[in-house]
């Protein structure tokens, strides 16, 4: 008996992407430090029956940084600042969710957030 059906081997071997690439870019100003990343994510299928082909998308993050003390850093950043979704899959519609279950895009859109560090 074989425990990964068919299905499933399509599935482990397609709802990554065969190609991701990274580029980021960082900035000293002094006490405050910057950076952009672009994340790549190549084309996928999505796991139902349909294998509906889900797009390449390119997502954008940043953040900025600032050293207030030796022990105190402060830090805003954003994730997907262009509010990026993968395309819609359409057997997934009916269900209330028209998004790929499975997708490294993710599907929760942009998000901010604010970090202190305090180191020791």
């Amino acid at each position: 008996m074989n425990p990964v059906n068919e299905s499933g081997i399509f599935n482990l071997e397609n709802n990554l992407p065969k190609n991701r690439a990274s580029l980021s870019l960082e900035r000293n100003f002094g006490k405050f430090d910057a950076s952009v990343r672009a994340n790549y994510f190549e084309t996928t299928f999505d796991e139902r029956s349909q294998r509906e082909e889900i797009e390449a998308r390119t997502l954008i993050d940043l953040d900025f940084s600032y050293q207030a003390s030796e022990t105190v850093q402060l830090i805003l950043g954003a994730l997907n600042v262009f509010d990026t979704y993968p395309n819609e899959v359409e057997t997934r519609a009916s269900q209330g969710m028209p998004f790929p279950r499975r997708t490294p895009i993710g599907y929760s859109g942009g998000q901010v957030y604010f970090k202190a560090i305090y180191k020791l």
